[in-house]
């Protein structure tokens, strides 16, 4: 089970319902594993998709799910995967979800993307021009 909690002095807190619920079930003294991961930021996931609007535009791609792919293929975010016994492989994008990739993961990524979108899509934009206009989409 994956719960949200928040560090204090004294120990690990629930953040929510259910993660109380959870914190509930685990008997006093009990040990158990706690994967750490830092909860994403939710404005940058809003930059991000206000970057895949504007590649969209600039690339052509019919929709921000097809650019996302793009974006994935173009900053080497993939799995290398065998189809065939003769070697033949294919390139799956990786998934960019909250679960599955962690904020300091995603915000490397992200820099990458922005620079890839620059040098592939926008070369006439530098990496701040295109920051400052999606930050701009967003706003505060």
């Amino acid at each position: 089970m994956r719960v949200l909690a928040r560090r204090t002095f004294s120990g690990f807190v629930a953040c929510d319902e259910q993660a109380a619920e959870e914190f509930r079930r685990v008997p006093v003294g009990k040990p158990v594993y706690i994967e750490i991961k830092a909860a994403r930021n939710p404005r940058q996931h809003r930059l991000l998709f206000a970057l895949l609007g504007v590649i969209a535009e600039a690339g052509d791609f019919p929709s921000t799910d097809a650019a996302l792919i793009a974006l994935k293929l173009a900053t080497g975010h993939v799995d290398h995967v065998h189809v065939d016994k003769d070697g033949t492989m294919c390139l799956v994008p990786k998934s960019i979800s909250y679960a599955s990739m962690a904020q300091t993961e995603f915000a490397a990524w992200f820099e990458t993307a922005v620079r890839v979108v620059v040098q592939r899509w926008l070369p006439s934009m530098t990496d701040d021009e295109l920051k400052m206009q999606i930050e701009e989409m967003v706003g505060a």
